[in-house]
């Protein structure tokens, strides 16, 4: 009879595979060769490829390429951190964005994009403005996250009428398009 220790490291990781996240951690409390095992890269790789069809990946996941170059320990926390987010997820959220600390200017968004530590805001009274967001801990979750100033904005004579924006995870990049009546 062989143990599931005396496995070879390769279908290990395979089987592990199978596992969900908090069963990797549970996983990684029950012995030193499971703990080294459930640490390495090809193991938080494959939970973040599996996060990517159904959870919203933080930015810096969603190319799974570009992820391979990270530290192992930064892969696990974002893993962990999706993780935790689905899991929490069926708990009430807020209904409204509290803009604590911004000018009564602002008002009348018509499109929001939010990223990982900004939010791209399109306003009706002709602004464009990326706010920084302001966590004391971005590991704690419960956190409230508010956008506390401008990192960059764009400002136009008049209003706008329509607005709409995207985020293109594949070039890194945000599309907006706006539009506004002129007289004439």
């Amino acid at each position: 009879m062989c143990s599931f220790l005396g496995l070879p490291i390769e279908l290990m990781l395979q089987i592990i595979a199978l596992l969900d996240v908090s069963e990797v951690l549970s996983l990684r409390k029950t012995c030193r060769v499971l703990a080294d095992s459930t640490r390495m890269k090809a193991v938080w790789l494959n939970q973040l490829r599996h996060q990517q069809f159904d959870l919203l990946l933080p930015f810096n996941a969603r190319d799974l390429e570009s992820s391979t170059k990270l530290p192992t320990l930064d892969i696990e926390r974002m893993a962990v951190s999706t993780h935790l987010s689905q899991r929490d997820w069926p708990f009430p959220c807020s209904k409204s964005l509290s803009f604590v600390g911004i000018s009564e200017g602002y008002h009348n968004i018509l499109a929001l994009i939010p990223l990982d530590q900004r939010l791209l805001c399109i306003y009706g009274d002709g602004a464009i403005v990326l706010w920084e967001l302001v966590q004391a801990d971005w590991n704690n979750l419960e956190e409230t996250i508010i956008p506390q100033r401008a990192r960059w904005e764009l400002g136009s004579e008049g209003p706008w009428t329509t607005a709409v924006a995207f985020l293109d995870v594949f070039t890194n990049s945000i599309y907006a398009a706006v539009t506004r009546y002129q007289d004439g």
